[in-house]
C-alpha cells in the first residue's frame, strides 16, 4: 500500500507530507512513514525505493479474490453546516456541489494521464486548473513542474488532485470491461471556513482500478479524502485551496 498526504494553499505551498522518506514496496507490503511536517519546517528527505518484484506474487499469497464490481457511481447527500445555505443559498450550495464530484470524478482518474508518457507536460493538466483561483494556479504550476522534474514529494501533492502514471509495478490497464469500477463520494460535509469565509467541501472518494498483469486481472483499490475551500458560483465556482492524502492498495485478483 502507498500512501501520501499533502496540502496546495493558496499565497503559500505546504507540504505536509506523511513522509520523510515514502517507501515503494513489493505488492502486499505497506508503505511506512514519519510524522507530519509542519508548515515551517523545510522539507530536504527525498524517497527511497525498494526492489519491487518483477513478477505477480502466486495468488495463493494474496487476499481472496472480489467479487462483481460496479459501473455506477455511489454518490452520497452532503452534510450541510450552520449557516451554509444563508450565506450562499441553498441552491447554489447544491449546485456547487455537484460541479465539485463532477470536477473530482473526471480529474482524478483521466485516462490520458493515468497511462504513462515517455514525457509529461504541464498541457497534460490544463483541465485539472479551470477552476483555480489566480494564486492558487501559480503554487500548483510550482509543484507541478517539479513533479515532472522527477521530485516524487512534489507528485504526490499533484495526485491528491489528479492521479497520474498509474503503470508501475509491471500492471496495465485490463482491455475485457471498463478500467475504472466501484466509485463512492462519501461522507462529504460542506460548511463555511472560518479562516477564508469560502465554502469547504470535504469528502472521501475511492474506486477500483481494473488492471492486469501476467495475464491475471486485478483490482488496486484506491481511496482519497480532500477539503477544497471554493466560492460557489451560479456559472462556475472557483477553488482557493485544496488539502488531502490518497492510498492506493495492493492488488486483488477478480
Amino acid at each position: 500500500m502507498f500512501s501520501f498526504r499533502g496540502r496546495l494553499v493558496l499565497g503559500s505551498l505546504v507540504a505536509t507530507l506523511l513522509t520523510a522518506g515514502l517507501t515503494g514496496c513489493a505488492d502486499g507490503d505497506t508503505a511506512t512513514a514519519s510524522p507530519t511536517i509542519s508548515a515551517s519546517t523545510a522539507v530536504t528527505a527525498s524517497p527511497t525505493s525498494s526492489k519491487t518484484s518483477s513478477s505477480p506474487r502466486p495468488l495463493a499469497t494474496m487476499s481472496k479474490a472480489v467479487g462483481a464490481y460496479s459501473t455506477t457511481a455511489l454518490i452520497a447527500e452532503p452534510v450541510i453546516g450552520k449557516g451554509v445555505a444563508q450565506k450562499f443559498g441553498a441552491a447554489n450550495v447544491q449546485r456547487t456541489y455537484g460541479d465539485v464530484v463532477k470536477f473530482l470524478r473526471a480529474e482524478t482518474f483521466k485516462m490520458d494521464r493515468l497511462k504513462p508518457k515517455a514525457k509529461y507536460a504541464v498541457a497534460d493538466f490544463r483541465s485539472a486548473e479551470l477552476h483555480m483561483h489566480p494564486g492558487l494556479l501559480k503554487e500548483w504550476r510550482k509543484t507541478l513542474k517539479k513533479a515532472l522534474a522527477g521530485d516524487e514529494n512534489e507528485a504526490g501533492e499533484v495526485q491528491v488532485l489528479t492521479y497520474f502514471n498509474a503503470y508501475w509495478g509491471g500492471y496495465k490497464f485490463a482491455t475485457n470491461g471498463p478500467q475504472l469500477v466501484n466509485e463512492q463520494i462519501g461522507s462529504p460535509v460542506l460548511y463555511v471556513d472560518e479562516e477564508t469565509n469560502l465554502l469547504a467541501i470535504n469528502l472521501s472518494y475511492s474506486a477500483d482500478l481494473r488492471m492486469a498483469r501476467a495475464g491475471v486481472t486485478y483490482r488496486r483499490p484506491f481511496s482519497k479524502q480532500i477539503t477544497l475551500k471554493v466560492k460557489p458560483g451560479e456559472q462556475v465556482w472557483s477553488m482557493d485551496d485544496f488539502s488531502g492524502s490518497w492510498t492506493i492498495s495492493a492488488p486483488l485478483p477478480e
